[in-house]
């Protein structure tokens, strides 16, 4: 398991306890979507991340980008929204993908965070100093 969240890291993670699994019982729709894109012969390989930004499978995908996402997708809204119904309906599926994938990549990072934290628990530093650890690192 990586700090550094990509396409590829999300659809190949696979939990390890029930706790984890509890955690990442979510809806994976847009992973296969994502990756479905990356095939296709106009998107030379890539996903559009909330139908705004281009990335790679192995790019990273961080809460800064999904908020960039958003962003964009409010500025279009003041400079005149939709041209039509089919751009509506686009936008409106790019915008629950985006949903998606934030709330698998905050469910990712909370797993992420409670194997650091079980490893710093593991060691022999004393509690205290994990969780000031862990503060620290998220």
């Amino acid at each position: 398991m990586t700090s550094k969240v990509t396409l590829n890291t999300l659809i190949h993670f696979v939990p390890q306890n029930e706790n984890e699994h509890e955690i990442f019982n979510i809806n994976k729709n847009v992973l296969t979507k994502y990756f479905k894109d990356t095939t296709e012969s106009w998107s030379k390989g890539k996903f559009y991340l909330g139908g705004q930004i281009p990335m790679n499978p192995n790019e990273e995908i961080t809460l800064l980008k999904i908020d960039n996402v958003k962003k964009i997708n409010e500025q279009k809204m003041i400079h005149g929204g939709y041209c039509n119904s089919w751009e509506m309906a686009s936008v409106s599926a790019a915008e629950r993908q985006l949903n998606e994938i934030e709330i698998i990549l905050k469910k990712y990072q909370e797993i992420y965070e409670l194997r650091m934290k079980n490893v710093l628990d593991a060691t022999i530093l004393k509690h205290d100093l994990s969780n000031l650890i862990m503060k620290y690192l998220f």
